[in-house]
C-alpha cells in the first residue's frame, strides 16, 4: 500500500512538472526568452529524485508539446539544447562527481548542443545563423544612420561613427565562437548550482556545492595561455585568412577566464568581510560594469592563478 501510494506521489509530480514547464516554456518562447535558460532545472530534479529515464521523458513530453503548439525549431531549442545537459548533470550528481568535473563536461555538452541544433536548424530552415546575425547588424546599422543624419551629423562623423560600428559588429561576429562557450559555461553553472539548491530545500543532501568564491583555474594555465599565444602568431605568420578570428576569440577568452577568477577572488574576500549574498553579487555587477575597474580585475584574477591568494589548491575549489 505504501509502495502505491509513493508511485502514485510520483506520477503526480511529474504530470505536475510537465504541466507546469510547459506554460513556462510557451511564456519563455512567447515572452521571456531569456527564462529559458532555466529550463532544464525541474528535469535534473526529477532526473536525481525519480531516475534519469523520467527526467528526459518528462523533457521530451515538454518538447512534443511545445512542438504542436508552436512550432518544430522551438521544440527542437527544448530538446537538442537541454536534454543532454539534463542527463549530465543528473547522472552527474547521482554518482556524487566532483562540481568541477560536472561543470567542465556541462559546458562541453552544452557548447556541442549548440552547435548541434545551429546545423540541424539549418539544415531544416536552410538559415544560417552567421548570416542572419550579419544581416541583423546591418540592419542596425543603417537605422543609426538615419538616426544621425536626423540628429545633424555631418557626412564625415556619420562615415566616421558608421566605421567604428560596423568594425565593432564585426568583431562580435568574430568572437561568436568563444561568447557561445563562455555562455555555456554560465548556464551550466546556474542549472547546476540552483538544481543543488532545490534538491537541498526538498531533503536531499548534496555535500559538493559549486561556490563561486571557490573558482580556480588550473595550476598550469598560464602555460596552457603562452602555448595558444604561440601557435595564434604561427598561424598569423602564415597569412591564413581566420589568423585574426582566431587571436581575437583567444584573447578574449583568456580576458574572461581572468577576470572570473579575479572576481571569484573578490567574492572570496567580501565573504570573509561578512557580506550576504545580495550585496556580495550587488558589488560584483557594479565591478564588471565599471571599465577602467576591467583590468585590475583581469590582473588580480592572473596573480592569484600564480600566488594563490586564497590559499587552497584545485582539489578543494
Amino acid at each position: 500500500m505504501k509502495e502505491e501510494k509513493q508511485f502514485n506521489h510520483d506520477i503526480l509530480e511529474a504530470i505536475g512538472i510537465i504541466i507546469f514547464m510547459t506554460i513556462y516554456a510557451l511564456a519563455g518562447i512567447y515572452l521571456f526568452p531569456f527564462n529559458l535558460i532555466f529550463f532544464p532545472i525541474p528535469f535534473i530534479y526529477l532526473g536525481v529524485r525519480r531516475g534519469l529515464i523520467q527526467g528526459i521523458l518528462s523533457l521530451a513530453v515538454v518538447s512534443i508539446t511545445v512542438l504542436i503548439i508552436v512550432d518544430i525549431p522551438s521544440a527542437l531549442v527544448l530538446i537538442l539544447l537541454f536534454s543532454p545537459l539534463v542527463y549530465n548533470i543528473s547522472e552527474g550528481i547521482k554518482s556524487r562527481r566532483k562540481s568541477t568535473e560536472i561543470l567542465g563536461l556541462s559546458t562541453a555538452i552544452f557548447f556541442l548542443s549548440v552547435l548541434l541544433f545551429y546545423s540541424v536548424s539549418q539544415n531544416i530552415t536552410g538559415i544560417n545563423i552567421m548570416t542572419q546575425l550579419e544581416g541583423s547588424f546591418n540592419q542596425m546599422l543603417d537605422t543609426q544612420v538615419e538616426m544621425f543624419k536626423e540628429m545633424g551629423f555631418t557626412n564625415f562623423e556619420i562615415l566616421k561613427t558608421a566605421g567604428q560600428l560596423k568594425g565593432t559588429y564585426r568583431y562580435v561576429l568574430w568572437v561568436f565562437p568563444v561568447i557561445t562557450l563562455i555562455s555555456s559555461l554560465f548556464i551550466s553553472y546556474c542549472n547546476y548550482y540552483l538544481s543543488i539548491i532545490l534538491l537541498r530545500r526538498t531533503g536531499l543532501g548534496i555535500v559538493s556545492i559549486p561556490r563561486f568564491s571557490r573558482f580556480k583555474l588550473p595550476n598550469n594555465t598560464l602555460l596552457g595561455v603562452v602555448v595558444m599565444f604561440i601557435a595564434s602568431y604561427i598561424v598569423k605568420g602564415l597569412n591564413l585568412s581566420f589568423a585574426e578570428p582566431l587571436m581575437l576569440n583567444i584573447v578574449t577568452l583568456i580576458w574572461t577566464m581572468f577576470m572570473a577568477q579575479g572576481l571569484s577572488v573578490l567574492d572570496f574576500m567580501f565573504i570573509k568581510k561578512g557580506l550576504k549574498l545580495p550585496l556580495r553579487v550587488f558589488f560584483l555587477m557594479v565591478i564588471m560594469l565599471i571599465l577602467p575597474l576591467g583590468t585590475f580585475i583581469f590582473f588580480i584574477g592572473a596573480m592569484d592563478n600564480i600566488f594563490n591568494f586564497r590559499k587552497f589548491n584545485r582539489s578543494n575549489a
